[in-house]
């Protein structure tokens, strides 16, 4: 668990986004949630992003590494 001066850090850097979906994606996304796994949809949607930048970061790697041979 995080201390409270921590989660005010936190919190005080992020900003907020508006985005607009479907109603099938919006759906999906609250059945995610309402499963449990996340606590919000903003955490949901943070997780996504944050396996896509990962995965592209590692896209990159891996080309660069074959560019290196």
């Amino acid at each position: 668990m995080l201390a409270s001066f921590a989660k005010r850090d936190i919190l005080s850097i992020m900003t907020t986004m508006n985005i607009s979906l479907p109603d099938g994606l919006r759906s999906f996304v609250e059945q995610q949630v309402s499963a449990g796994t996340y606590s919000s949809t903003s955490e949901y949607l943070r997780e996504l992003i944050r396996k896509d930048n990962e995965r592209v970061r590692l896209r990159e790697l891996l080309f660069a590494g074959a560019e290196s041979e």
